[in-house]
């Protein structure tokens, strides 16, 4: 298959700059399979999976070619540039990119976008119980690689905090905006009270040390208790 990725970029107008010039920005660009394969492209006379492209003017088409299957793109891998995207990714690829992607941070942006909107939606008054239920079951994979790196599984399973979703909202309402953070972490912490447990009545390790191994998993058991703290079921 052939893709082309039509990307372009603005900078909002700063005082005595009203007219900002394009900047280069670096986009870490890999693709993952709808199954969750990650996915060989060429471009620009390299074969590879992963493609570091500089944007350095305002818009440019990326052409990839000799993609197996369609492919699911992450932009900006390991956060290669200090942006905000807007992807136009669907539930369902975010939800790929959360199980499979193997860079940890398109991981963690596809949950939190995930979370954001899901709550987002609840505080609009829209039954979002499925949606809760979809990224809980999303969360169950972090926990069980959480062994792998206790702190980007700390990172992970906690939904944005109430100023962002204040910030996303269009109108925002922060009672409805916390009481649907609140019924997301309660739907998480009953679907998966079992494991969340499990990590938090893991013994701490002996000798305390604050190198960054024990300060990943004290985070991580801080996440689990702030989680089971809205399990309504306990």
């Amino acid at each position: 298959q052939r893709l082309t990725l039509s990307v372009a970029h603005t900078t909002p107008a700063t005082p005595g700059q009203p007219n900002q010039p394009a900047a280069p920005i670096p986009l870490r660009i890999g693709f993952v399979s709808e199954s969750g394969a990650e996915l060989r492209a060429h471009h620009a006379s390299a074969d590879a999976t992963e493609h570091l492209v500089i944007l350095d003017a305002d818009a440019a088409d990326l052409v990839f070619e000799g993609i197996a299957e369609r492919p699911i793109p992450a932009i900006l891998r390991g956060c290669s540039a200090p942006v905000v995207l807007d992807d136009g990714l669907s539930s369902d690829d975010r939800f790929v990119q959360m199980a499979h992607d193997p860079d940890p941070f398109t991981r963690w942006e596809a949950g939190q976008r995930l979370m954001r909107d899901a709550v987002l939606n609840a505080a609009d008054g829209a039954d979002a119980t499925s949606a809760f239920h979809a990224i809980a079951n999303a969360l169950k994979r972090e926990l069980h690689r959480a062994s792998a790196d206790a702190a980007f599984a700390a990172l992970v399973l906690r939904p944005p905090d109430l100023p962002d979703l204040v910030q996303a909202a269009i109108r925002p309402d922060p009672v409805a905006l916390h009481e649907g953070r609140s019924a997301l972490c309660a739907t998480i912490a009953g679907a998966l009270s079992a494991k969340l447990e499990d990590v938090c009545n893991t013994p701490s390790p002996h000798p305390f040390s604050p190198d960054s191994t024990q300060a990943g998993q004290r985070a991580l058991k801080s996440a689990c208790l702030a989680l089971l703290a809205h399990d309504l079921s306990l």
